[in-house]
């Protein structure tokens, strides 16, 4: 199990996320229930979601929604940081480890052969 490919804002519904001019893909207003209950059905499976830094930009997802992963119980998310270049490789993961410990997370997931690998927050 693991983090589902795929599924980060650019292949979301159009309906579902917007972009403003200069500044990240966010989640529309009014999504609640329907985030909630994708995690109600991820959850249970094991399947984990990812915390990407944005290259230091708004993290995705920001922390609403990781408070909701975790009280949903939520374990699962890797860290991502959606470099696109090589100077942008590893940026803001520390900023994103901090979030994670705000939203009662202890620790966070790397993958390998399929299995993940825990990392102490």
């Amino acid at each position: 199990m693991g983090a589902i490919p795929g599924t980060g804002p650019s292949d979301a519904a159009p309906a579902v996320f917007e972009r403003e001019p200069g500044d990240a893909c966010q989640l529309r207003r009014g999504f609640e229930e329907e985030i909630a209950e994708i995690f109600r059905l991820i959850i249970p499976k094991g399947i984990g979601i990812e915390l990407n830094t944005n290259r230091g930009n708004t993290p995705l997802p920001d922390e609403k929604w990781l408070r909701l992963y975790r009280s949903l119980g939520g374990e699962i998310v890797t860290l991502g940081t959606d470099a696109h270049t090589p100077g942008f490789v590893g940026c803001a993961v520390r900023e994103g480890q901090a979030l994670l410990r705000a939203c009662g997370f202890r620790r966070f997931a790397a993958f390998r052969q399929g299995k993940p690998v825990w990392h102490e927050l």
